[in-house]
């Protein structure tokens, strides 16, 4: 941890769109289960993945948690020599639709 972290017990909305009005970066999440709180919020404007040509059979989905649809529309996409992936995603619509 570094003195910009601050562990809290529970997830409320309200904390984290006040971090976001007053960051001057950006807030990075990661994880499944945190990222669903998130996105339920709607306190996601874009998605990042690094998308590895690598099958484990197992893990943990990336939106397990999430009910309905999430449209999602592509703004960027790297391709390296190794396979590796990277893609940049927005949501289309403010809101989540079921």
């Amino acid at each position: 941890m570094s003195d910009k972290t601050q562990v809290v017990r529970e997830f409320r909305p309200e904390d984290i769109r006040r971090l976001k009005a007053e960051a001057s970066k950006d807030i990075a999440v990661a994880g499944p289960t945190l990222a669903a709180h998130f996105i339920k919020a709607g306190l996601i404007d874009e998605y990042a993945f690094y998308c590895i040509p690598v099958v484990l059979g197992a893990g943990n989905p990336v939106f397990k948690d999430i009910e309905g649809r999430l449209d999602l529309d592509l703004v960027e996409e790297r391709r390296y020599a190794t396979g590796m992936v990277f893609l940049r995603y927005v949501p289309r619509n403010a809101g989540m639709s079921a």
